[in-house]
């Protein structure tokens, strides 16, 4: 069984200081201070661990007596030795004058101090001063819990001195936090003037005009100089293609569609412009463009014949050179320009067509966008009825165009 030694003999050094004030000493100004320190987050552990958590401090208050007294008191959310808690602790603090800019005043260390030794429980605590030789040891008084430690300590040496906060002694694992003496706080700052009040944005709307507006500021960052001051450049953001509901999502939206010149070759393609939070903004994954030049290319694997109308007329002799972004691939498709023609020739025989056909591009969201998916065509005829050859002469006001050659013949009999 433990049993707890308490040692009543105080160095030769105390009990001189005990003498010199005695009871003809007047008691000085009594600075005080507190503070509570929240519990700590302990580990996690199995039963079988056999942990021991060292004691968690809960609160630390201390009286300090300028006529050379001082009262301190270390109190612990649980007994030490009871539960999981160690009875070991070792708890220091330093009184230190912090309204000094000076680092070496003088500061005041106490240390409460509870370890087994021979199998005996010691409780002891400790004052030093920084500037000085030697120590006084008092016996700490215990509370009836078990979990508040207080010790006093009395000396000339302790009086006169400017101390203003109690700090950690230890800083590597502090078991508290400073605290200021009562009336010693440093001074608050000065409050931060509230920042001046802007005036809130009025409310932007998506609109044609807006929508171009920060479609032409994203194109500019994206390619500099070559948006900016490039003169064969192409960008549209038409009314018809506003979506006030958006599209993805609940934001206002507007589909624009652009084109810029890099030499000999363009880039073009399309993007939306959202509205979200009062602001204007292109998501990245909106936005595809291609790379192609305005020079017109023969299309080898066009077939040069092509039939199977109800009413009999082939047409043969198909040759056909594109530019832009058409591609021979989708020209002659089910949904290309040269596909409607050659609907348009088989339906129409044996009439022949006029000077002037307009054909476009298929697909949504195209209004607005005229300038580049509308095709006006030149169309020349020469042959008899039983072999009408046309050539149709395609462009958009963008310079991207096609010609496209092909003789209408008759059904055979």
């Amino acid at each position: 069984m433990q049993t707890i030694v308490r040692s009543t003999a105080l160095v030769a050094l105390a009990c001189a200081a005990a003498a010199l004030l005695g009871p003809s000493s007047a008691a000085g100004a009594v600075r005080h201070g507190a503070v509570d320190d929240p519990p700590a987050q302990r580990t996690p552990a199995f039963d079988n661990a056999n942990v021991r958590y060292e004691p968690d401090v809960m609160r630390v208050e201390v009286a300090y007596d300028e006529a050379g007294t001082v009262r301190a008191s270390v109190s612990f959310y649980d007994p030490p030795g009871t539960s999981a808690t160690s009875p070991n602790f070792n708890v220091a603090l330093e009184l230190a004058d912090c309204t000094s800019d000076e680092d070496d005043t003088p500061t005041l260390r106490i240390s409460f101090d509870r370890g087994i030794y021979n199998g005996n429980i010691i409780e002891r605590a400790f004052a030093t001063r920084s500037d000085a030789l030697g120590s006084l040891q008092a016996q700490p008084t215990v509370s009836a819990d078990g979990r508040t430690f207080t010790v006093e300590f009395t000396h000339a040496l302790l009086a006169g001195q400017n101390y203003t906060c109690v700090r950690p002694a230890l800083r590597q694992a502090p078991p508290f936090s400073p605290f200021y003496f009562a009336g010693f706080e440093p001074p608050r700052p000065a409050p931060i003037p509230p920042p001046a009040r802007t005036p809130t944005p009025p409310r932007a709307e998506m609109t044609a005009s807006a929508a171009t507006q920060a479609a032409d500021a994203y194109l500019a960052a994206r390619y500099g100089e070559r948006w900016t001051t490039g003169t064969r450049k192409w960008l549209r953001c038409p009314e018809e293609e506003i979506f006030p509901e958006g599209l993805d999502d609940d934001s206002p939206a507007a589909l624009c569609e652009f084109e810029v010149s890099f030499g000999q070759v363009f880039r073009g393609g399309r993007f939306l412009v959202t509205l979200t939070d009062n602001q204007f903004s292109v998501p990245s994954r909106t936005f595809s463009t291609s790379t192609y030049s305005k020079t017109r290319r023969r299309c080898s694997r066009l077939s040069a014949t092509r039939g199977g109308y109800v009413n009999g007329v082939r047409l043969t002799g198909r040759r056909l050179r594109a530019s832009g972004f058409l591609g021979c691939r989708y020209l002659p498709g089910g949904a290309g320009m040269v596909g409607d023609i050659d609907a348009m020739a088989a339906a129409r025989w044996p009439r022949p067509f006029p000077a002037t056909v307009t054909v476009g591009l298929h697909g949504t969201n195209r209004a607005g966008f005229e300038d580049r998916a509308r095709f006006p065509c030149r169309v020349t005829r020469r042959g008899r009825r039983e072999a009408q050859r046309y050539v149709f002469d395609c462009a958009n006001k963008l310079g991207d165009g096609f010609q496209y050659a092909f003789t209408v013949r008759a059904p055979r009999r």
